[in-house]
């Protein structure tokens, strides 16, 4: 080879180093639960958080509202007009 190609080369070779052992460094931070984010940037509340919700007290029933569940159609599901068999069957 000649001694631009080997200099080029060379320097692809480190630019590929650099890059794995940036992407290594960054995924073993990352496993090890460091941070790279200022401590400051990080947001916090303001103040109490509050969801919006009414809570009232009442006494519950004394008996269940519903005593079974029970089906409001009984028996086999009709079939789809394109399930019913071929055309001209009754």
């Amino acid at each position: 080879m000649k001694t631009k190609q080997v200099i080029v080369v060379s320097m692809w070779i480190c630019a590929a180093l650099m890059i794995v052992g940036t992407y290594t460094a960054a995924l073993t931070w990352e496993q090890c639960g460091i941070r790279l984010i200022h401590a400051s940037t990080v947001s916090r509340p303001l103040g109490v958080m509050s969801t919006g919700v009414t809570v009232t007290d009442s006494d519950p029933p004394s008996y269940a509202s519903i005593s079974k569940a029970v089906p409001g159609i009984t028996g086999p599901a009709p079939l789809p007009s394109e399930e019913q068999g071929l055309p001209g069957d009754s």
